[in-house]
């Protein structure tokens, strides 16, 4: 399995298309190997997972940002290590939730100006 490196520029928090692209086809490997009982290939395919993150755009040099996401892939982790393919497989399906629901959760609603917006003391009316 080759590990692609995601670029930067240098800048902490700028986020990379290539990172995400390769974290995507990363994860699918890792719930392949799961699925399929290879405990070797999914170790793996985690490992090269957390390296990702190591060069990833986030501050924390973790593969996630977001805490939820982080916790259900160490989990996943924590249940490689122990050779728990049952348990890795529930909490990769945890955290494959955590993408389904963002994606099901509407934005908020967008305020309109009922009136007069003024910015800069000039005055539009909306």
């Amino acid at each position: 399995m080759s590990i692609a490196s995601a670029s930067r520029s240098g800048l902490p928090n700028q986020q990379s298309p290539g990172y995400f692209s390769t974290r995507k086809t990363d994860l699918a490997q890792l719930g392949s190997a799961i699925r399929s009982g290879d405990l070797a290939g999914a170790r793996r395919a985690y490992q090269a997972i957390i390296k990702l993150g190591q060069s990833g755009p986030f501050q924390n040099k973790e593969a996630f940002a977001l805490t939820q996401r982080e916790q259900d892939f160490s989990a996943i982790g924590h249940a490689l290590q122990s050779g728990n393919l049952a348990g890795a497989q529930q909490n990769f399906q945890a955290l494959q939730q955590t993408f389904t629901q963002a994606k099901l959760d509407p934005p908020p609603p967008i305020a309109t100006a009922s009136g007069p917006v003024v910015s800069s003391n000039v005055s539009f009316v909306a």
